[in-house]
């Protein structure tokens, strides 16, 4: 009972707070610039690949305090490293502000979690439903000067990054990479290991060795209540040692998911044994999980936390009932010691397959050996990264004790990445993970059947059916909505262009976007896997950020505009060797669709990037469509005489509006081919104002269907036996 009210308490907090948060958010003077900026609506980024505002956004002052530390990103086109860095406004133009942003540059590296600094940046609007309010592609910085005496937050932040920074420098003494890995392996600083080893762990599944969680929690209560147990202190002293320890542990680690689910976790734990009645490991689970939900419902969409959650279920539901069955071929204490990475292993799979469609076959021989070296080293390292503050000879001894463990982790991640066909393919997205959870169930079932434990195996399907359910449901859905007989997709990637056009199986893509994720998160729902016709109008961020080198191993051929500066010819070395300029008069065949480039003429390097962007049309089919790119009028006019007799001439089915909708159009040229359907690729709350009430006016006069991708997610023209039909995500 008491529990209920507990937690009826805290749902009704939670609620009020969210209620009072949205409204002061609402109400910042940064959520009105927002309002303003280009929007990330419908491109929601994973993590380390957050994008920063375009170059031509205007740049806002503001005065941030950093909330969390720097992490690495995806680096720029051009190779620089870029860095994020969660934090608060203080001001805004002058104005006090108090909302939470990301911070996205090339200075944060130095950053300290408390920092207070002035930044000029441009600033992009978050995605609908994300706890920030914007991005800052931070243009400059200067650290603030701080007024007033500093106060006791700001002083213990400072002596936790002076510890965390002892540990670093007190383990580079160490051989090897061992001084890179036991920083992470004691309290998750991660960011000097080296990548050859960074992968090396994840291709072996022992990246959750560095992700600071449950284990590492349950070392510092263990060593705090044994140390004051041999003291003599009484079970309640001992409880509250543990708990003080624990909480010096999350300030020193941070507060991470999975740090935050096993901390509220083992603080409900000790707060049962506090009153003399302990508590089992699931309720644990459920508490922890409602309470952090309920304080932070944005946890929810973090595979972090999810992937604690089910690790740490599939480890109470699935270790017992493993090990009683392995124990009929093995020794018992092997079965349990391999029963633990299996269940983890388990249920975090078809989460897994989400983020990297591939099953590591080393795995769980790989954590078997590796884990039992884990506490040792975290142990040493926390008590290195506490006694070098105080007794630096200490600090020196339990650096030099923890290498040990941590070169084994190291040579066990290594050896086992090295093993060939370690790694097997798996089918990617929402389905390749509904397909691992269905084949996992039914072999935990036929195991646990064969053991009496049926209840186990019903269990595992329920758990294992809603933990995965909440991260692939909207997938699944978001591909229910796709139509089959679709001959154009509009790809809904923000302010830019990506459509995709398919005749007999055959596919073309007319550019990338601005977002190599976004684009490829396209490709997926629509089951696109090869790319026969790669058309790239122009270079300009919008059109062509989304070309990585794995899209190139996606295309046959590439059709792209004359490359001009250096990182024209960088996007351009991305493309496969058969690639070639394009110039009017070139055709060919995609499936059933005769095709033709339009513009331009020839690579004249005196047009601007827009107007010499390449203009692409396709008949056959029955339908006729033209994709315009970013011409603006003065070039449009110069088009109308190529397209003058032709087929196009007023019986054009489709046209792609140029320029976003821009008002930089010549309505002489719209007159010239009377489309049925305009299709404008346009970023919902862009900065630009686009599509200009101009344009959408006179082609609602010529009788143009509009449909825009900020108003209907991805758009897909499909031919029906009445016609063509235009149908919208949304």
């Amino acid at each position: 009972m008491s529990v209920v009210l507990a937690l009826t308490i805290v749902a009704t907090v939670a609620t009020m707070n969210i209620a009072a948060t949205r409204t002061r958010v609402e109400m910042d003077p940064l959520s009105r610039v927002a309002e303003l900026a280009p929007s990330s609506e419908g491109q929601s980024p994973p993590p380390m690949g957050y994008r920063a505002a375009p170059a031509r956004t205007p740049t806002i002052a503001m005065r941030v305090r950093a909330t969390a530390r720097p992490r690495p990103m995806t680096p720029t086109a051009d190779g620089r490293d870029r860095v994020l860095v969660e934090a608060r406004t203080l001001s805004v133009r002058g104005q006090p502000s108090d909302v939470p942003v990301l911070l996205v540059g090339q200075q944060l590296s130095d950053v300290v979690i408390g920092d207070t600094f002035e930044v000029d940046g441009g600033v992009r609007a978050s995605a609908v439903g994300a706890e920030e309010v914007a991005w800052v592609s931070v243009r400059a910085l200067r650290k603030a000067d701080v007024v007033g005496p500093v106060g006791p937050t700001q002083t213990i932040q400072r002596g936790i990054e002076s510890l965390r920074a002892g540990l670093v420098q007190a383990a580079s003494v160490l051989p090897g990479s061992a001084g890179t890995l036991l920083p992470g392996l004691a309290i998750g600083e991660t960011r000097a290991l080296p990548a050859e080893l960074d992968q090396a762990m994840r291709d072996t599944g022992l990246t959750h060795l560095v992700a600071v969680s449950g284990a590492n929690c349950a070392v510092v209560i263990a060593v705090c209540g044994g140390i004051a147990a041999l003291l003599g202190a009484g079970r309640r002293l001992r409880i509250v040692v543990a708990a003080g320890g624990l909480g010096g542990f999350v300030l020193l680690v941070g507060p991470d998911p999975s740090v935050l689910r096993a901390a509220v976790m083992a603080t409900v734990a000790l707060l049962f044994l506090l009153r003399g009645r302990p508590g089992s490991g699931l309720p644990l689970v459920n508490i922890a999980v409602i309470v952090l939900l309920l304080l932070d419902p944005g946890l929810a969409r973090d595979f972090g936390f999810i992937l604690s959650v089910a690790a740490t279920t599939g480890l109470l539901l699935l270790s017992g009932p493993l090990a009683a069955v392995l124990k009929r071929w093995l020794p018992v204490w092997l079965s349990h010691a391999l029963a633990i990475p299996l269940a983890a292993q388990i249920a975090c799979g078809p989460i897994l397959i989400l983020l990297r469609p591939e099953i590591s076959m080393t795995a769980i021989p790989a954590n078997l050996l590796a884990e039992p070296a884990a506490p040792l080293a975290t142990l040493m390292g926390v008590v290195a990264c506490v006694a070098q503050a105080v007794w630096p000879p200490l600090g020196f001894v339990a650096v030099w004790i923890a290498w040990l463990p941590t070169a084994w982790i190291i040579a066990v991640a290594r050896v086992f990445a090295a093993v060939p066909g370690a790694l097997l393919p798996w089918q990617s997205g929402p389905m390749g993970a509904l397909s691992l959870l269905a084949l996992t169930v039914v072999l935990l079932g036929w195991i646990l059947h064969r053991a009496r434990r049926m209840r186990w195996a019903i269990a595992l399907l329920i758990t294992g059916s809603l933990v995965t359910g909440s991260a692939v449901v909207p997938a699944v859905l978001s591909r229910v909505s796709v139509p089959k007989d679709w001959i154009i997709a509009a790809s809904d990637v923000g302010q830019g262009d990506a459509i995709l056009v398919r005749s007999q199986g055959r596919v073309a893509l007319i550019d990338s976007g601005r977002d190599p994720v976004v684009l490829t998160g396209c490709l997926d729902r629509l089951g696109i896997d090869r790319i026969n016709l790669f058309v790239l109008t122009h270079y300009d961020a919008d059109h062509s950020g989304g070309i990585t080198t794995e899209l190139g191993e996606r295309i046959d051929e590439s059709l792209v505009a004359t490359p001009r500066s250096a990182q024209d010819k960088r996007v351009f070395a991305r493309l496969p060797s058969a690639t070639r300029a394009a110039q009017a008069g070139q055709r060919g065949r995609l499936g059933a669709l005769d095709w033709q480039v339009f513009w331009p003429p020839s690579a004249d390097g005196s047009q601007s990037a827009n107007d010499a962007a390449v203009v692409w049309g396709f008949d056959g089919e029955g339908t006729r469509a033209l994709f315009l790119a970013d011409l603006g009028a003065d070039t449009q006019a110069r088009l109308i005489p190529e397209l003058s007799g032709t087929g196009y001439e007023r019986s054009t089915d489709i046209v792609k509006v140029a320029h976003h909708g821009s008002a930089d159009q010549d309505p002489a040229l719209y007159r010239l081919l009377r489309p049925r359907i305009g299709v404008i690729s346009v970023g919902a709350r862009n900065g630009y104002g686009h599509p200009r009430a101009r344009t959408l006016g006179f082609l609602s006069g010529l009788g143009v269907r509009v449909a825009r991708t900020d108003l209907g997610g991805t758009i897909f023209v499909v031919r029906t036996g009445r016609g063509l039909e235009v149908r919208t995500e949304k």
